[in-house]
């Protein structure tokens, strides 16, 4: 799982690339749903999301894969979300991102499947170091 390190109430940019089990790239007319939700791993109940938010497909999901000075590879992400700061706001804290991407199979059959983003953030307060 990915980790990254920010100072508190910092905004987080998140890019993946997202594949189907046929391992090309989800498209935003294979989606159904996307939720976001946030873990404060410190806090006394970890696996309850203490916030939690479904987002717009169309505002975060590419039809065609991007590549800019903030991607890795030359071939492209799919996928960009900024967590909001208000949601990761506690110096020295951690916390846990998860993007639950639902897959429309496209018939009442067969389940939805779901794609995951995952990451964990490790806060710094502001002066600390």
């Amino acid at each position: 799982m990915r980790s990254i390190t920010v100072e508190e109430n910092s905004a987080v940019t998140v890019r993946d690339r997202l594949l189907k089990e046929d391992t090309t790239a989800v498209q935003s007319a294979d989606v159904y749903d996307i939720v976001a939700r946030v873990f404060d791993l410190n806090s006394s109940t970890p696996s309850d999301a203490v916030e939690e938010i479904t987002l717009d497909i169309g505002s975060v999901l590419y039809d065609t894969l991007q590549d800019d000075d903030a991607w890795s590879d030359s071939t492209g992400y799919n996928f960009k979300w900024t967590v909001d700061p208000s949601w990761i706001s506690k110096g020295g804290s951690h916390y846990r991102v998860e993007i639950q991407v639902d897959i429309d199979s496209g018939s009442d059959l067969t389940p939805t499947t779901a794609v995951w983003v995952r990451f964990n953030v490790k806060t710094v307060g502001i002066g600390s170091a």
